[in-house]
């Protein structure tokens, strides 16, 4: 499931070096089918390892409720990206949606490791928790820092 959704980030890459890939005529999946094309199917693997991670995961749980919040975020990133028009924001916003799939790997590792090792169910609802509010703000934090990275240095 978490494998699903870092296809879905690893389709965003192409932003990074369109204007090359163009040059050279690499047929990306950006440059062949454009930046809908690839939000969405950005979007449907990241929807589709949702789905895969909620068979594995109780429905009513810390780590299921984070995981729905990663995914709003990573949904959230993905409709901002399309509607980019600036080299910075579309890095910095690629950024903060890679930001939310290396949240859903820790969090999901921090998980496995506490029940490992039996730590009560509270204190890992606890530590899911404060995973998820760090991350979060460090998706926020990434995006807002858009308009002042391209303030600071315009392309």
């Amino acid at each position: 499931a978490v494998y699903v959704t870092f296809i879905g980030r690893g389709l965003l890459k192409d932003f990074r070096d369109v204007k090359g890939d163009g040059a050279f005529g690499k047929r990306t999946f950006l440059l062949r089918h454009g930046r809908l094309a690839t939000c969405a199917l950005s979007a449907a693997a990241w929807i589709s390892g949702a789905v895969l991670i909620a068979f594995a995961v109780p429905p009513v749980s810390a780590l299921a409720v984070a995981f729905a919040v990663y995914l709003a975020c990573a949904l959230l990133g993905l409709y901002l990206l399309y509607r980019s028009d600036g080299y910075v924001e579309e890095q910095v916003t690629i950024g903060a949606i890679a930001r939310v799939g290396s949240a859903m790997a820790i969090t999901l590792l921090a998980h496995l490791v506490m029940t490992i090792r039996g730590f009560p169910e509270a204190g890992q609802a606890a530590v899911v928790a404060a995973l998820a509010l760090f991350f979060v703000a460090v998706f926020a934090t990434t995006l807002a820092d858009a308009r002042r990275v391209t303030a600071i240095r315009p392309y």
